[in-house]
């Protein structure tokens, strides 16, 4: 991720220490309609207690309906949440 130059600038220094526990990404197809659900799947680490972590996407047939994501939610350790705001 970190040599693609559509993620690696995304990449933040707090987000490296986490992708440091990243051992796999594989991607499933839906089966019907159109989407796909990506797995992140993560040793032990300090910040959840998640092994796996799920992004699916579904896509409309047609242009009349929304695009639809939805994600696992991450188990943060106490007081290892990246994404609350800063005290």
């Amino acid at each position: 991720m970190t040599n693609s130059p559509s993620f690696s600038e995304r990449i933040t220094e707090k987000d490296r220490y986490v992708l440091e526990s990243l051992e796999k990404i594989t991607t499933t197809l839906h089966e019907t309609g159109y989407g796909t659900t990506v797995h992140f799947t993560f040793g032990q680490n300090d910040y959840f207690t998640n092994e796996v972590l799920s992004i699916e996407i579904k896509m409309p047939y047609n242009n009349e309906d929304a695009s639809e994501i939805i994600s696992t939610e991450i188990n943060w350790n106490a007081g290892k949440d990246l994404t609350a705001p800063k005290k």
